[in-house]
C-alpha cells in the first residue's frame, strides 16, 4: 500500500492553492483542502480561513506588490467574498506574517523574505527576539520600523505598539530609562524617539519638518506641526527639544 508524502509547508500551500482555483472558497473546497489546511493552521497556530489566506500570499510572494483583487480573479469570486476576511489578512500583517503598503490611492501587501524562509525550512516563524540589545542595536532597530512606516508598511498605532515593546525589552539601556523618566504620552514619546533616530542614525543636528512628516496622520501632524511652530509643543516647553537657528 502506498503511504502519504510527509508533509510540510509549502506542499501544504501547493496543494491548497491547486484547490483553491476558481473554488470561490465554497465548501467543496474546504472539505477537499482539510488536510493541507489543518497542516498549516497546526504548524502556524491560523484558523482555517488564516491559513488559505497566507497560503495565497505565499503563492503571490515574489511580487513586492500583492493586490487582493488578484485573489478574486484566481479564485473566481466577488471582491465582497474577499473583504470578508480582511480580518484574517489583518492578523497576518499583526504576526508579521505579511506587511501591508497603504499609500494615497493603493493598498498593496507583502510577505517578508524571513517568512519565505521559515516556510521553506517547513517552520513556524518568530519575529527577531530584541531584547538585551546595545544603544547602537536598539537604534538599528528603531530604524528599521520608522523605514516601514516611512514606505507606508506599518499603522502608526501598530508603530507605537512595536517601539514600546522594544523600548519594555531593553529597560537596561541609560536612553530607554530617560525616555521613560519623562511621562510623556505615547505620541510626543515617539516624536522624541524619531529626532533621536535623526540624531544618532542620520547623524542630523537640523532636523526638519519634512523630516518628521511620515510619522503621524495627517490631521495629527497639522496639530503637532503647528504646536512645534509656534513653540508650544510639550517637548519644547520642557525643553527637551529647541529651534535650531542658522
Amino acid at each position: 500500500m502506498a503511504t502519504k508524502k510527509k508533509l510540510d509547508l509549502l506542499t501544504a500551500v501547493e496543494h491548497i492553492v491547486e484547490k483553491a482555483k476558481g473554488s470561490g472558497l465554497n465548501s467543496e473546497f474546504f472539505r477537499k483542502s482539510r488536510r493541507y489546511i489543518k497542516y498549516i493552521s497546526d504548524k502556524l497556530d491560523f484558523t482555517a480561513d488564516q491559513s488559505v489566506i497566507m497560503a495565497l500570499f505565499i503563492d503571490y510572494s515574489n511580487k513586492s506588490k500583492i493586490h487582493i483583487s488578484e485573489f478574486r480573479n484566481y479564485l473566481n469570486c466577488s471582491l465582497t467574498r474577499i473583504l470578508q476576511h480582511m480580518t484574517d489578512i489583518d492578523v497576518l500583517e499583526q504576526k508579521e506574517y505579511i506587511r501591508c503598503c497603504r499609500e494615497e490611492c493603493e493598498v498593496s501587501y507583502a510577505v517578508p523574505f524571513d517568512v519565505i524562509e521559515a516556510f521553506k525550512k517547513d517552520e513556524k516563524y518568530i519575529p527577531k527576539d530584541c531584547s538585551g540589545l546595545t544603544f547602537l542595536g536598539l537604534f538599528n532597530e528603531i530604524s528599521k520600523l520608522f523605514r516601514l512606516r516611512a514606505n507606508r508598511q506599518l499603522l502608526y498605532a501598530a508603530l507605537v505598539q512595536k517601539i514600546e515593546y522594544l523600548l519594555s525589552q531593553n529597560m537596561h539601556l541609560t536612553f530607554v530609562q530617560k525616555i521613560h523618566s519623562f511621562g510623556i504620552q505615547a505620541e510626543s514619546k515617539m516624536l522624541l524617539i524619531l529626532f533621536a533616530h535623526l540624531f544618532v542614525n542620520n547623524y542630523d543636528d537640523d532636523i526638519r519638518y519634512h523630516d518628521l512628516d511620515f510619522l503621524f496622520e495627517d490631521s495629527d501632524w497639522y496639530r503637532v506641526k503647528n504646536e512645534l511652530n509656534h513653540g508650544n509643543h510639550i517637548l519644547m516647553r520642557e525643553k527637551i527639544v529647541e529651534y535650531n537657528c542658522s
